[in-house]
Formats: C-alpha cells, structure tokens, sequence
C-alpha cells in the first residue's frame, strides 16, 4: 500500500530501498515485553456464572 500513499508503486519501491539499502536486519528471539501481560495466543477458558 505504499503505493497509495506515495502515488506511485514504483516511486514507493525506489524510496524504500534507498532508505534500507545500509539497513542492517535484527533478529530477536524470545517473549514481546510489549505483549508479556496480553492473552493474545491463549485459549479462553470456559465463562462461569
């Protein structure tokens, strides 16, 4: 959608790559300290009442 936004796909494309051309990739592993407390991925357990 970077198309869209830049008018262009192409255009978009050349953007950005010119701004990841040096980038460098890190690969972290392990729990997202942002989602720690979050039930994302978790069964729901059966509502009682």
């Amino acid at each position: 959608r970077w198309g869209e936004v830049f008018g262009d796909d192409t255009v978009a494309a050349a953007m950005i790559d010119r701004l990841v051309h040096h980038a460098d990739v890190l690969s972290l592993k392990g729990d997202s300290y942002r989602l720690k407390n979050r039930d994302i991925g978790r069964t729901p357990s059966a509502a009682t009442g």
